[in-house]
């Protein structure tokens, strides 16, 4: 299988070494040969109703601390009145 890394690194908008294509280029194969290894799973005699959905896998949103705005805004090192500086990110 032939894989146009050039092509795929122009899309991405990234630059790419010599040495990083053909990493690259290789690490993309891989992938794509476990894929193949995946279709040749057989899957037709699953039985999806054996499937339990009744135990939940998140956990429960819940607060043990509660914070007051006051507070928080005491011991925040940069604030004028209650609107708090934070560092630019961009």
């Amino acid at each position: 299988m032939e894989i146009d890394i050039e092509h795929i690194a122009e899309i991405a908008k990234i630059e790419l070494k010599e040495e990083e294509k053909e990493y690259y280029k290789n690490e993309i194969l891989k992938i794509l040969e476990n894929f193949e290894k995946i279709k040749e799973v057989e899957v037709e005699e699953a039985d999806y109703e054996s499937i339990s959905f009744s135990k939940n896998f998140f956990r429960n949103e819940t607060n043990t601390e509660k914070f007051e705005s006051d507070l928080i805004i005491k011991n925040f090192p940069k604030k004028e009145g209650k609107k708090l500086e934070v560092p630019r990110m961009l």
